[in-house]
């Protein structure tokens, strides 16, 4: 990723929620009949909220002018807030005719929009516009559960957040990630430590247990990609007391809250920030933290 992507991201980061929301209300009293802003309407709009906006603007730029619809997404996306708030955010945006529900046409619009702004500030090759057309086709098909020809709040929710495409995407790209997403990585990640485990496992009375040594010659064969030094250190938790077998039982009560963390650290840099210890203590505690809670 370029260094200008990279940078606009970082300042996208620091916006909150409510004030892109506040900027996108006076965009629809004042400017609503504009769709494409050249950078003078742009910068009117956008200046209380970027200082400078300039690197957004020509992140998003085409043609000189940029798709309000894209900006309205990259800055929803990006910003600090709940992701369940932004998704409310950008169904509202589409839902034109404010019915409540949206229909094909609407959710094409809004892939579109999504797909090119996101490629746009990421700096990654836009798929063609027949390619995202296709898949507006599908994702329509997958959205509509009830088969009404329409695309109401919870299905679009539920889409979005249930979407291996979507979610990938947006961790690979956007460093961002949902509760539901991590949890799925939580379960992936405990599984595979638990294949660990099994693969070298004997049963003594109904419960597993392992030798130290075969677990952890194990560990460097399955896991060589970990850091050697973050690996010995699991080593040193699981052998705590210099025990020669470790039960099933001992082995996911060490295990388990190191998945925890592995699943928030999205960066796998071994640190969290706030968004990040989030979601650590939603997927430890099993409830959404407050914001007192997180600080």
């Amino acid at each position: 990723m370029k260094e200008k992507n990279k940078a606009v991201i970082r300042r996208l980061k620091t916006l909150r929620l409510f004030d892109v929301h506040a900027v996108f209300q006076d965009y629809l009293q004042n400017y609503s009949t504009m769709e494409r802003l050249p950078w003078d309407q742009f910068d009117e709009i956008f200046s209380p909220l970027l200082n400078n906006t300039v690197p957004v603007f020509d992140l998003l730029n085409e043609r000189e002018e940029v798709d309000i619809r894209q900006a309205l997404i990259g800055l929803t996306i990006f910003s600090i807030g709940d992701f369940d708030d932004k998704l409310f955010s950008l169904f509202s945006a589409f839902d034109f005719d404010a019915t409540g529900s949206i229909d094909r046409k609407e959710l094409g619009i809004f892939i579109m929009e999504a797909i090119i702004c996101l490629c746009k500030i990421v700096g990654i090759t836009q798929p063609s516009r027949f390619s995202i057309q296709e898949y507006t086709y599908s994702a329509f098909e997958l959205v509509d559960k009830d088969n009404n020809g329409i695309v109401d709040r919870d299905e679009f929710f539920n889409w979005i957040k249930d979407s291996d495409i979507v979610q990938d995407f947006l961790l690979k790209h956007t460093g961002i990630q949902t509760h539901e997403r991590a949890k799925r990585r939580y379960h992936l990640i405990l599984e595979d430590w638990r294949r660990v485990f099994r693969e070298v496992a004997i049963e003594y009375c109904g419960t597993s247990y392992v030798e130290m040594v075969l677990l952890r010659k194990r560990m460097e064969q399955h896991m060589p990609e970990m850091d050697k030094a973050i690996r010995e250190k699991i080593y040193q938790l699981l052998n705590y007391g210099g025990r020669e077998i470790i039960s099933e039982e001992d082995f996911e009560a060490i295990i388990a809250p190191m998945a925890v963390f592995s699943a928030a650290d999205i960066n796998n840099s071994n640190e969290l920030d706030i968004r990040d210890l989030k979601i650590l203590l939603w997927l430890f505690e099993g409830k959404e933290p407050t914001p007192l809670r997180v600080q």
